[in-house]
Protein backbone atom coordinates (compact mmCIF):
# COMPACT_ATOMS: atom_id res chain seq x y z
CA UNK A 1 0.00 0.00 0.00
CA UNK A 2 1.09 3.50 -1.23
CA UNK A 3 1.09 5.69 2.46
CA UNK A 4 2.03 9.31 2.12
CA UNK A 5 2.93 10.68 5.88
CA UNK A 6 1.83 14.22 6.57
CA UNK A 7 4.32 16.54 8.10
CA UNK A 8 2.61 16.45 11.58
CA UNK A 9 3.35 12.46 11.99
CA UNK A 10 6.69 13.53 10.50
CA UNK A 11 7.97 16.40 13.40
CA UNK A 12 6.22 14.38 15.87
CA UNK A 13 8.02 10.98 14.68
CA UNK A 14 11.10 13.04 14.72
CA UNK A 15 11.02 14.28 18.32
CA UNK A 16 9.66 11.10 20.07
CA UNK A 17 10.92 8.16 18.74
CA UNK A 18 9.11 5.96 21.24
CA UNK A 19 5.59 7.89 20.74
CA UNK A 20 2.13 6.77 18.33
CA UNK A 21 3.09 8.63 15.91
CA UNK A 22 7.01 7.06 15.44
CA UNK A 23 5.25 3.92 15.13
CA UNK A 24 3.05 4.95 12.72
CA UNK A 25 6.14 6.30 10.85
CA UNK A 26 7.46 2.67 11.12
CA UNK A 27 4.65 1.09 10.09
CA UNK A 28 4.54 3.14 6.91
CA UNK A 29 7.83 2.59 5.52
CA UNK A 30 7.70 -0.96 6.39
CA UNK A 31 7.05 -3.66 3.64
CA UNK A 32 4.29 -4.23 2.46
CA UNK A 33 4.13 -0.28 2.30
CA UNK A 34 5.73 2.19 0.34
CA UNK A 35 5.94 5.79 2.15
CA UNK A 36 5.87 8.47 0.25
CA UNK A 37 6.28 12.11 1.48
CA UNK A 38 6.08 15.57 -1.21
CA UNK A 39 9.18 17.66 -1.72
CA UNK A 40 7.32 20.53 0.05
CA UNK A 41 6.98 18.15 3.16
CA UNK A 42 10.38 18.35 3.70
CA UNK A 43 10.56 22.24 3.44
CA UNK A 44 8.12 22.25 5.86
CA UNK A 45 9.12 20.23 7.93
CA UNK A 46 13.07 22.38 8.05
CA UNK A 47 10.87 25.64 8.18
CA UNK A 48 8.79 24.42 11.30
CA UNK A 49 12.13 23.46 13.05
CA UNK A 50 13.51 26.13 12.54
CA UNK A 51 10.70 28.49 13.80
CA UNK A 52 9.62 26.28 16.93
CA UNK A 53 12.71 23.66 17.02
CA UNK A 54 15.40 25.21 16.52
CA UNK A 55 17.27 23.85 19.69
CA UNK A 56 16.65 20.67 18.20
CA UNK A 57 17.47 20.73 14.42
CA UNK A 58 20.18 18.13 14.94
CA UNK A 59 17.13 15.92 15.83
CA UNK A 60 15.49 16.56 12.51
CA UNK A 61 18.53 16.02 10.43
CA UNK A 62 19.41 12.69 11.84
CA UNK A 63 15.89 11.95 11.65
CA UNK A 64 15.90 12.78 7.84
CA UNK A 65 19.40 11.42 7.23
CA UNK A 66 18.17 7.72 8.28
CA UNK A 67 14.31 8.05 6.76
CA UNK A 68 15.01 9.87 3.27
CA UNK A 69 16.86 6.47 2.32
CA UNK A 70 13.52 4.64 2.66
CA UNK A 71 10.94 7.30 1.87
CA UNK A 72 9.85 7.53 -1.84
CA UNK A 73 10.16 11.45 -2.09
CA UNK A 74 7.58 13.21 -4.71
CA UNK A 75 6.35 16.42 -5.97
CA UNK A 76 2.59 17.11 -5.66
CA UNK A 77 1.38 16.50 -8.63
CA UNK A 78 2.92 13.25 -8.84
CA UNK A 79 1.22 12.08 -5.50
CA UNK A 80 -1.64 12.69 -7.08
CA UNK A 81 -0.91 10.50 -10.24
CA UNK A 82 -0.03 7.98 -7.43
CA UNK A 83 -3.35 7.98 -6.07
CA UNK A 84 -5.13 7.71 -9.57
CA UNK A 85 -2.96 5.04 -10.50
CA UNK A 86 -3.46 2.68 -7.95
CA UNK A 87 -7.58 2.66 -8.35
CA UNK A 88 -8.29 5.61 -6.62
CA UNK A 89 -11.33 5.24 -3.66
CA UNK A 90 -12.97 7.95 -5.55
CA UNK A 91 -13.68 9.46 -1.60
CA UNK A 92 -12.04 13.49 -1.25
CA UNK A 93 -9.72 13.61 1.36
CA UNK A 94 -8.24 16.99 1.52
CA UNK A 95 -8.25 18.22 4.97
CA UNK A 96 -11.25 20.34 4.74
CA UNK A 97 -14.74 20.45 6.81
CA UNK A 98 -15.93 19.25 3.60
CA UNK A 99 -14.18 16.05 3.72
CA UNK A 100 -15.68 14.94 6.96
CA UNK A 101 -18.77 14.37 5.03
CA UNK A 102 -16.72 11.74 2.90
CA UNK A 103 -15.45 10.19 6.10
CA UNK A 104 -19.39 10.07 6.66
CA UNK A 105 -20.10 8.61 3.33
CA UNK A 106 -17.27 6.09 3.84
CA UNK A 107 -18.82 4.61 7.02
CA UNK A 108 -22.04 4.24 4.91
CA UNK A 109 -20.41 2.28 1.92
CA UNK A 110 -17.83 0.49 3.21
CA UNK A 111 -19.64 -0.67 6.47
CA UNK A 112 -21.65 -3.67 4.85
CA UNK A 113 -20.71 -7.34 3.86
CA UNK A 114 -17.69 -7.61 1.97
CA UNK A 115 -16.83 -3.93 2.23
CA UNK A 116 -13.55 -2.90 3.60
CA UNK A 117 -14.19 -1.98 6.90
CA UNK A 118 -15.33 -5.82 7.58
CA UNK A 119 -11.75 -7.14 6.05
CA UNK A 120 -9.74 -4.65 8.05
CA UNK A 121 -11.70 -3.18 10.79
CA UNK A 122 -9.02 -1.77 13.08
CA UNK A 123 -6.75 -0.63 10.97
CA UNK A 124 -9.36 1.24 8.93
CA UNK A 125 -10.72 2.77 12.10
CA UNK A 126 -7.29 4.19 13.30
CA UNK A 127 -6.41 5.96 10.07
CA UNK A 128 -9.63 6.88 9.91
CA UNK A 129 -9.56 8.45 13.23
CA UNK A 130 -5.74 9.92 12.42
CA UNK A 131 -6.97 11.80 9.21
CA UNK A 132 -9.87 13.44 11.47
CA UNK A 133 -7.50 14.07 14.35
CA UNK A 134 -5.14 15.67 11.25
CA UNK A 135 -7.94 17.65 9.44
CA UNK A 136 -8.96 19.33 13.09
CA UNK A 137 -5.26 19.86 13.71
CA UNK A 138 -4.89 21.64 10.55
CA UNK A 139 -8.24 23.57 10.59
CA UNK A 140 -8.17 24.31 14.27
CA UNK A 141 -4.49 24.85 14.82
CA UNK A 142 -4.69 22.14 17.13
CA UNK A 143 -2.28 19.13 18.35
CA UNK A 144 -2.08 15.52 19.70
CA UNK A 145 -2.20 15.14 22.97
CA UNK A 146 -0.92 11.48 23.21
CA UNK A 147 -0.17 9.69 27.03
CA UNK A 148 2.35 7.41 25.98
CA UNK A 149 1.84 5.29 29.36
CA UNK A 150 -1.55 4.56 28.47
CA UNK A 151 -1.74 1.33 26.63
CA UNK A 152 -5.01 1.95 24.93
CA UNK A 153 -3.50 5.15 23.67
CA UNK A 154 -4.54 4.41 20.14
CA UNK A 155 -8.41 4.85 21.33
CA UNK A 156 -7.92 7.68 24.02
CA UNK A 157 -5.55 9.82 21.31
CA UNK A 158 -6.90 13.17 22.02
CA UNK A 159 -6.67 16.24 19.73
CA UNK A 160 -7.06 19.82 21.51
CA UNK A 161 -7.75 22.65 19.04
CA UNK A 162 -6.35 26.09 19.74
CA UNK A 163 -9.50 27.52 21.42
CA UNK A 164 -8.35 24.23 24.30
CA UNK A 165 -11.62 22.10 22.80
CA UNK A 166 -10.43 18.26 23.34
CA UNK A 167 -12.00 15.66 20.13
CA UNK A 168 -11.06 12.19 20.26
CA UNK A 169 -11.29 10.76 17.06
CA UNK A 170 -10.25 7.14 17.38
CA UNK A 171 -13.66 6.91 20.30
CA UNK A 172 -15.67 8.98 17.75
CA UNK A 173 -14.88 6.27 14.48
CA UNK A 174 -15.39 3.39 17.15
CA UNK A 175 -18.64 4.83 18.46
CA UNK A 176 -19.66 5.58 14.59
CA UNK A 177 -18.70 2.36 14.09
CA UNK A 178 -20.67 0.77 16.47
CA UNK A 179 -23.92 3.03 16.12
CA UNK A 180 -24.04 3.59 13.08
CA UNK A 181 -25.02 7.37 11.79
Amino acid sequence: MIVLIDTNILISAALNPNGTPFKAYVKAVSYPNQAIICEQNIDELRRIFNRKFSNKLNVLEEFLALSLPVLKIVSTPEAINESEDNNSSGYKADYTLDSMKEVDRFFDEQDTPGGILSKKQGTILFALASYIGETVIKLYEGRWVIDEDDPDNEINMAVQTSSGKVLWPAKRCMKRYTNGA
